[in-house]
């Protein structure tokens, strides 16, 4: 699979190819850099075209190894995504724990772990039907033969940060240079840092151009940046309602405008409460289906829960059928789906980054190889929340 780079992706490759091989040159281990980059900027494909010339136009005689560790299940979708970018190149391998030969990484061999998998005491893989396979022991045969290690952490921000995580990496992986990818950098001390700015991402017409919050409502905008809303008055299902008509103004402009595009709503429900029965979900569930015609049964509703999941298959496809996505947090992180157009919050914000992450499932442009389409309606995402102050 090829891709053309927007302008801005290029220089990012350039940047984190110029810098990679100044440390490693220099013999510089252990050195980190930082890669900045928008929601919908596309970070995944920049570091895979990075990898892929980094190798490329490497002596041959070096051995590069590679580590991509993400949170939760996202390690799956970049090991997907890139296995379709490499696929008949033949330049570099993506495999999981199991795939692993020889109790060691291969040279150019790129193995995708979760933070959950390898944040335990025993730092220990079991392999089906097999011996264990110690992540330290894989580490030590991998640097015996003059392996470099090469770590990329994607999201950042969520979950590399904590000890245990710090010590995995201080003093198991010890990795010769470390990738840090994130949208919502945090604090903490680097060698170099590539950014890419807000406004380049918007320029190419790869996201939207503005978030609009609580359209109707006293108001004003986020442009990548603070986010402040007054709303006097109103119910859930007020705001609820808003964002459907929201969805349904902007799926007529795109069939008035001949494109295949289903906008998807997203609404995301507080945590349930210890001890108490949280009945929004059924309240919400009610309503989509007695007012709107919009139920799981007819597939116009999907469900993304930690032990409820209905309705997603195919879902990212810009005409797939479903109109509705409930959920909590199985999206904040990562997850890619750019028919994605209107949000509603039905949870408090209590942490910034998270509430960026989450607002960041509606950045993305349906149709990113033709860029806006000069149109308020289908150039600028929507969200709707029922609470006296977000910031």
């Amino acid at each position: 699979m090829n891709f053309t780079l927007r302008k801005y992706q290029e220089k990012a490759v350039r940047d984190l190819l110029s810098n990679s091989r100044d440390f490693i040159e220099e013999n510089f281990d252990e050195s980190k850099i930082l890669f900045h980059s928008p929601t919908g900027s596309g970070k995944t494909v920049v570091v895979a075209n990075f990898l892929e010339r980094f190798i490329s136009e490497s002596n041959p005689a070096n051995d590069f190894v590679f580590i991509w560790i993400a949170p939760r299940k996202l390690h799956d979708q970049s090991n997907e995504k890139l296995s379709k970018i490499y696929k008949d190149k033949n330049i570099l391998k993506c495999s999981e724990i199991g795939d692993l030969k020889n109790n060691r990484i291969q040279k150019n061999e790129i193995l995708f772990l979760n933070w959950e998998s390898i944040n335990k005491s025993t730092n220990t893989f079991i392999k089906e039907n097999e011996d264990e396979i110690n992540l330290e022991s894989v580490i030590k045969n991998t640097k015996q033969i003059g392996s470099k290690v090469i770590l990329i952490i994607d999201e950042y921000h969520h979950g590399a940060a904590t000890d245990r995580s710090l010590t995995l990496v201080d003093e198991v992986i010890k990795p010769n240079l470390s990738i840090q990818m994130t949208a919502t950098p945090k604090g903490g001390d680097r060698d170099a840092i590539v950014r890419v700015r807000h406004s380049q991402v918007v320029e190419e017409g790869m996201i939207k151009k503005n978030i609009i919050p609580n359209e109707g409502f006293k108001e004003r905008k986020l442009i990548g940046g603070q986010l402040e809303t007054n709303v006097k008055g109103g119910t859930d299902i007020l705001f609820l309602e808003k964002s459907l008509k929201k969805r349904k103004e902007i799926h007529e402009a795109f069939i008035k405008k001949g494109i295949d595009v289903n906008p998807l709503l997203l609404i995301q429900l507080p945590d349930d409460k210890k001890g108490q029965k949280n009945d929004l979900r059924e309240k919400i569930e009610d309503y989509l289906n007695d007012e709107y015609d919009i139920s799981v049964s007819n597939g116009k509703l999907g469900i993304y829960l930690s032990k409820d999941k209905k309705k997603l298959q195919n879902i990212k496809d810009n005409n797939n059928e479903v109109e509705v996505l409930i959920f909590k947090q199985a999206i904040a992180l990562g997850w890619d789906c750019p028919r994605a157009h209107v949000i509603t919050f039905f949870r408090e914000w209590k942490e910034s980054t998270f509430s960026k992450q989450t607002i960041g499932r509606v950045l993305r442009m349906p149709e990113p190889e033709k860029g806006h389409y000069d149109d308020d309606l289908l150039d600028n995402a929507f969200i709707f929340a029922n609470q006296n102050l977000i910031k």
